[in-house]
C-alpha cells in the first residue's frame, strides 16, 4: 500500500487564495506527515497510522482545525515508530504568526506570537525555550507569547526558523516563508528608504504597460492584489515567494520594452501566473520542462499537458505541493511534460473555463494537441468530467479520483480512454460506483475502474495517480 494523506481540502475555501493563520498551520502539519509516510518502509506503522485519518474531513469542515492538526501529528509519531513524553507533545503543539509575510515599505521590525495550536492534557513544562531566527532563548512562561524581530536589510524571500526546545534540547522546528523588500534600495544607493510607491503600485504600473490580454499582463494584474493581501497581513494557505514575484514583474516590463515576452517554452521551471480568458483571469501554476537540447530532423518539440484540477477548498497550489507532496509533479518531470493546476475555487457547477485556458496557453507554448490529459481529485474530478462534456475533443485522456461527476453526453465517453479511482473506504463510493455504471451502459469501452482497498477520500490522489500516469505512457506510445 503506497497511500499518503493530500491536502485535499484542507487549505482554503471559495476561490480566495488566502486563509487563516490555523489553515497555514495545518497545511505545514500535513506536509510534515508526508515527509514522514515517504521515509517510512514500515507497511504495519503506516496502516496503523491511516487509521486515525478519515476524520480529519469533520474536523475541518467543523472548524475544529487544531484537533485536525492534533490528529495528524498522532499519526506522523506513529509512523515515526516512538510516543513523545508529555513534555514533548506540548512543545510540538506550539506554532509561530508572524503579523506579516510581505514587508514592504518603511517597517523594521516583524512582530511574531507563539500560541498552541492544540491543547495539551499536560502541564506546561518549567524548561521550555524559543528560538526564533537565531535570537537569545525566550523563555516560556505563559502563552501567548509576543517577541520583534528584524527583517533582513536586503530585499529576498527568506525562512523564519522557529525552534523549541526543552532543557536546551531541540524538540521540534519548523520554516516559515517570508518576503521583504528590504530597507536598503540599491537604485537610490546605501541607506536610502524605499519610494513611496511599493510592489502593490509597481504591479499596477506594470500592468498599464502590458499588453492587455496577454499572460504578463494577467498575472501583473492579479499579483497586485495578491501583493496588496499579504502586505496588509492575510495569510496565505502555502509560502509565497513575493519578493521574487516582484522582480519578475520588473522583468517583464523590461522584456516588453524589448517586444520579448516573459513566458515561454525557452523559460523552462515552475510559475505562478495568471492567464486571461475574455473578461475573466484565472490564477495558476505551470511546470515547464526544458526543451529537448536536440531534436532529431522530422520530429518536433511538442509537449504533453496535464491539466489537474483540485478538490473543493484546494487552490492552484494543490497539486504542486500536495497529494503526497507534490507527486504529480515528479511524474511530469520525470517524463518532461507540462502541468498546469488553475485555481478552481468552489466551481460545484462548472469550474473553470478549461479549454479556454489550454488554448490560450498554447499559443506560447509548444503544446501536443494529441497528448492533453485531464486529471481531478473529489470536486476536481466532477469538473474534469464536465470539461470532457464542455470542449468535446479536447482531452486525450481523462483520470478522475474520488468524485463524481454528471454525464449529460454518454457519447463523448464511448472511445474516450479514462481511469476512474476510488478508496473503498471513500464516503462518494456509492457515487463513483454509480457513475461508473452509467458510463458503461452510455456504451464507455475505455474504461478502467479500480477501488483502493483501504483508502478513504483524503488518500485515494496519492495512490491513484501512478495507475493514471501508466495509462497516459501507453496513450502515448500509440499516437
Amino acid at each position: 500500500m503506497r497511500p499518503i494523506l493530500t491536502l485535499s481540502v484542507l487549505l482554503l475555501v471559495g476561490g480566495a487564495a488566502f486563509a487563516q493563520p490555523e489553515r497555514y498551520e495545518l497545511g505545514q502539519r500535513l506536509k510534515a506527515f508526508e515527509k514522514q509516510w515517504d521515509k517510512t518502509t514500515d507497511e504495519k506503522l503506516k496502516k496503523k497510522a491511516a487509521e486515525g485519518l478519515p476524520k480529519l474531513t469533520g474536523l475541518f469542515f467543523t472548524g475544529q482545525l487544531g484537533e485536525a492538526g492534533r490528529t495528524l501529528d498522532e499519526a506522523r509519531w506513529i509512523l515515526e515508530g516512538q510516543q513523545p513524553s508529555d513534555d514533548e507533545k506540548w512543545a510540538q503543539s506550539l506554532y509561530a504568526v508572524p503579523d506579516t509575510r510581505y514587508a514592504a515599505g518603511q517597517k523594521e521590525m516583524l512582530t511574531v506570537t507563539i500560541k498552541t495550536f492544540y491543547p495539551v492534557k499536560a502541564a506546561m513544562p518549567k524548561n521550555i525555550t524559543v528560538k526564533i531566527s537565531g535570537s537569545l532563548p525566550i523563555t516560556v512562561d505563559e502563552l501567548p507569547i509576543r517577541r520583534g524581530i528584524h527583517f533582513p536589510d536586503k530585499g529576498s524571500d527568506y525562512t523564519l526558523y522557529v525552534q523549541v526546545l526543552l532543557g536546551g534540547e531541540t524538540i521540534t522546528m519548523w520554516g516559515i516563508g517570508m518576503s521583504t523588500e528590504g530597507r536598503e534600495n540599491p537604485r537610490l544607493g546605501g541607506k536610502d528608504k524605499l519610494p513611496k510607491s511599493g510592489p502593490v503600485e509597481t504591479a499596477l504600473a506594470i500592468e498599464q504597460q502590458l499588453k492587455k490580454g496577454s499572460l504578463e499582463w494577467a498575472t501583473a494584474h492579479d499579483r497586485a492584489e495578491l501583493f496588496h493581501s499579504l502586505i496588509q497581513g492575510e495569510v496565505a494557505e502555502t509560502d509565497i515567494p513575493a519578493w521574487k514575484m516582484h522582480q519578475q514583474l520588473m522583468w517583464m516590463s523590461m522584456l516588453h520594452a524589448e517586444k520579448k515576452d516573459f513566458f515561454g517554452p525557452d523559460r523552462p521551471g515552475q510559475f505562478w501566473l495568471s492567464i486571461p480568458t475574455g473578461k475573466t483571469t484565472t490564477p495558476a501554476r505551470l511546470y515547464v520542462p526544458k526543451p529537448r537540447p536536440f531534436v532529431p530532423e522530422g520530429e518536433d518539440d511538442k509537449k504533453t499537458l496535464v491539466v489537474a484540477l483540485h478538490g473543493a477548498g484546494g487552490s492552484e497550489n494543490l497539486f504542486f505541493e500536495g497529494y503526497g507532496d507534490g507527486h504529480i509533479v515528479k511524474l511530469c518531470e520525470k517524463r518532461g511534460w507540462m502541468l498546469l493546476a488553475p485555481r478552481s475555487g468552489l466551481g460545484l457547477f462548472g469550474g473553470p473555463p478549461v479549454g479556454d485556458i489550454v488554448d490560450e496557453l498554447a499559443k506560447r507554448y509548444p503544446i501536443d494537441p494529441k497528448r492533453i490529459y485531464i486529471v481531478g481529485h473529489s470536486m476536481g474530478a466532477m469538473q474534469a468530467i464536465d470539461a470532457v462534456q464542455k470542449y468535446p475533443g479536447k482531452f486525450a485522456g481523462l483520470a478522475a479520483f474520488g468524485g463524481d461527476g454528471k454525464i449529460r453526453k454518454p457519447e463523448l465517453f464511448a472511445d474516450l480512454p479514462a481511469f476512474i479511482g476510488v478508496g473503498d473506504k471513500d464516503f462518494l463510493l456509492k457515487n463513483v460506483r454509480a457513475m461508473n455504471k452509467t458510463l458503461a451502459d452510455g456504451g464507455a469501452k475505455r474504461i478502467t475502474y479500480k477501488e483502493y482497498e483501504g483508502i478513504e477520500h483524503m488518500l485515494i490522489c496519492r495512490e491513484a495517480l501512478p495507475d493514471a500516469f501508466a495509462m497516459f505512457d501507453k496513450l502515448n506510445a500509440k499516437k
